[in-house]
């Protein structure tokens, strides 16, 4: 279920997404997409208390994985981060 918001992304958010683009790239350099980030707006988040946020109202059918990196927590748990976008957009992560 996902739960409606609409904030700014935070300063966290950014640092994350522009990570993902440096380092998680699945099609090259995607460095110059950085300028757009701050300007996303978070949507919506998932309402089973992970950390997924939406960028897109919409129907995010045909969004594909643009950036994705595996990382670790300090306690050494494992997770995955994937940015997900459509057609020059990102839509979620």
């Amino acid at each position: 279920m996902t739960v409606a918001e609409d904030r700014p992304i935070s300063q966290r958010e950014i640092a994350i997404v522009n990570w993902l683009l440096k380092n998680g790239s699945r099609t090259g350099s995607l460095q110059r997409l950085e300028d757009s980030v701050p300007r996303l707006r978070v949507v919506g988040r998932c309402g089973c208390c992970c950390a997924s946020v939406d960028f897109e109202k919409e129907d995010q059918a045909g969004a594909r994985p643009t950036a994705d990196a595996n990382g670790k927590t300090p306690c050494g748990l494992q997770f995955g981060l994937i940015l997900w976008g459509r057609e020059g957009a990102f839509t979620g992560l």
